[in-house]
């Protein structure tokens, strides 16, 4: 049995907000392609090891707020356990089409 990744996937239209609140922008592309070239890279070598690699939008808003409530950074730690979260409040029948 497969088991489910939550991969944080960006929009176009977000990636310069979204890159302006990134803790650790120095270790980020400051371009939406080339975030997406590593990320799809990124979700190939998780499926090949059997992974159900779910794509969970990241709306930069709801980042943000989710990570002032909990007091955190927006690292790549808490952009993972955001994803993580989110993913656990889409329905199973909705996740496959999101991989």
């Amino acid at each position: 049995m497969a088991r489910n990744l939550a991969l944080p996937w960006y929009h176009r239209q977000d990636w310069t907000r979204l890159y302006q609140l990134f803790a650790e922008r120095d270790c980020l592309p400051p371009h939406y392609d080339i975030w997406k070239q590593r990320a799809l890279r990124a979700e190939r070598r998780y499926r090949k090891k059997g992974y159900q690699v779910v794509r969970v939008p990241i709306a930069p808003q709801d980042l943000q707020t989710w990570c002032l409530k909990s007091g955190r950074a927006i690292t790549l730690n808490a952009r993972h356990e955001f994803a993580w979260q989110r993913m656990a409040e889409i329905p199973k029948t909705a996740q496959a089409s999101l991989g």
